[in-house]
């Protein structure tokens, strides 16, 4: 079973990331609207961020955090841009410098603890999506970022767990009922997982085998 089929329930790292950028996003470009303001390369750039067009953002964003290097979400968005590109330490530099400008942002947190969960970081990134969780208690996209590390290490349990409080947070979650689906598949193979982990624990990987569902 593969987190990204749609027997598994895909929450895609583009739509996680989708959901944060446009909660970063939206108070900027509508202060702008009000405001009468023409967009800054920031916000141009996230603009087109949003649109799918992240080569193009990319120079703006750039040039955004030549000019204010200050700018904790200037920072955010080249991190994100770096994670997709496959870019990591560079990716790193981004998040650890948003992280610095503004600690108390669980987005931001969450996003760094996405860039180490890929590079197979795992207990860095647990710590990070449990950091962001403290700061902010309702993330739903902390609970889906830690799902999907339990569930590549095989934490089937917890993976369920933390889909159910997601879901307890977030009752109307637009994927509901593909989430409940992988739940009970999940609490229903806790006994292959378990095995998958040993194997893993043994020889550092395992069989390719799908699981008993």
């Amino acid at each position: 079973m593969s987190w990204q089929t749609g027997t598994a329930g895909g929450l895609s790292e583009n739509r996680r990331q989708d959901r944060i950028q446009s909660a970063l996003l939206l108070p900027l470009l509508l202060a702008a609207f009000l405001h009468g303001e023409p967009l800054d390369n920031f916000r141009q750039g996230a603009l087109l961020y949003s649109q799918g067009k992240f080569t193009v953002a990319a120079d703006f964003l750039l040039a955004a955090v030549k000019e204010n290097p200050l700018n904790a979400d200037a920072w955010f968005y080249p991190g994100n841009l770096h994670t997709m590109g496959s870019n990591f330490l560079e990716a790193d530099k981004a998040f650890q410098k948003a992280m610095e400008l503004r600690p108390e942002s669980a987005d931001i947190v969450i996003g760094y603890g996405g860039l180490k969960r890929l590079q197979k970081q795992n207990d860095v990134a647990e710590a990070l999506f449990q950091k962001a969780l403290k700061l902010s208690a309702s993330s739903v996209a902390a609970r889906e970022q830690l799902a999907k590390l339990y569930f590549d290490t095989f934490e089937w349990k917890k993976s369920a767990d933390q889909l159910e409080a997601a879901l307890a947070v977030r009752p109307d979650h637009p994927q509901k009922t593909t989430l409940e689906n992988l739940i009970r598949k999940l609490r229903a193979g806790l006994e292959y997982a378990e095995q998958k982990k040993k194997e893993l624990a043994a020889g550092g990987k395992t069989e390719d085998k799908p699981p008993p569902f």
